[in-house]
């Protein structure tokens, strides 16, 4: 691999990537603050976070809402099993446009609004897990109400659901919708961050 500077050509594509990746984020941020919630995209260190609870080794299906630049995509498909369904929900027309042209092979879709009735569309009743990276605590509580209950239908019996978000707000949200709730705290992260970990009742 030739080096170029301090940077090899590997690490100069990857840094260009990142960089870009940042650059589209803050934009969208820009234009619709409320609805993308943050000026950066995940740090690695949540990123890993809401990766480590799932179960991927009989991981079936996986949802992710809210999936911005892909950061989160990106892990979940490097280590989903090859025959596990990937759905992404991404409401921005100009993220979804980069997330398509990205994985273009992906089952991608607009509203998580309509999360089981997209899923019905790919003949999937239930998912094993859902990840999301909405900033639920900015929706208004009617919007975020219709999105939690149609993540608590869309999951399996004892099916799992992990969301981050800036503060515990969404703790008694949560506490009335799912059999447990575990919260672990994410210092390194722009801004510091809180995951829920969340397991669907057995019906």
């Amino acid at each position: 691999m030739q080096n170029v500077g301090l940077f090899s050509q590997e690490g100069l594509i990857i840094l260009v990537n990142s960089l870009k990746q940042r650059l589209i984020f803050l934009s969208r941020f820009l234009y619709s603050p409320k609805t993308i919630g943050s000026i950066t995209p995940s740090s690695k260190h949540l990123v890993h976070a809401l990766m480590n609870p799932i179960p991927w080794h009989n991981l079936k299906s996986i949802v992710e809402l809210g999936s911005g630049t892909g950061i989160v995509t990106h892990e979940i498909l490097q280590r989903a099993p090859s025959d596990c369904h990937v759905v992404l929900f991404e409401q921005d027309q100009a993220l979804r446009q980069y997330l398509h042209h990205r994985y273009p092979h992906i089952s991608l879709f607009s509203d998580a609004q309509y999360l089981t009735q997209k899923l019905k569309q790919l003949q999937l009743k239930q998912v094993d897990c859902i990840v999301s990276c909405l900033p639920l605590t900015n929706f208004h509580p009617s919007l975020r109400a219709d999105i939690l209950n149609e993540i608590q239908n869309a999951l399996t019996p004892n099916g799992l659901y992990i969301q981050y978000q800036y503060s515990l707000h969404l703790k008694k949200w949560l506490e009335v919708r799912f059999s447990s709730v575990n919260i672990r705290f994410i210092p390194l992260n722009i801004p510091p961050s809180f995951i829920f970990i969340c397991k669907n009742f057995i019906q």
